[in-house]
């Protein structure tokens, strides 16, 4: 379970959201899919792992748990 403020909301996470959440403190994408890939291929495929680690993602965005910052450019 994870609970949001700004919303206020619990949300029950499976294992694949879970890890996806864990890993996703400031990492960009390149570095969170490499470790995630790099725990779950010992378990299952690239390709399976790839589709879990998307629909996580895609889980997490939607309940406002994870945000996607842009690249700061320099100046």
């Amino acid at each position: 379970m994870v609970y949001n403020a700004a919303t206020r909301k619990l949300t029950q996470l499976n294992l694949h959201a879970w890890l996806v959440f864990e890993l996703c403190s400031n990492r960009r994408y390149p570095a969170l899919e490499e470790q995630y890939l790099a725990t779950m291929t010992a378990r299952t495929s690239k390709a399976v792992a790839r589709r879990q680690l998307d629909e996580a993602l895609h889980h997490l965005l939607r309940e406002g748990l994870v945000e996607v910052v842009p690249d700061r450019k320099s100046p």
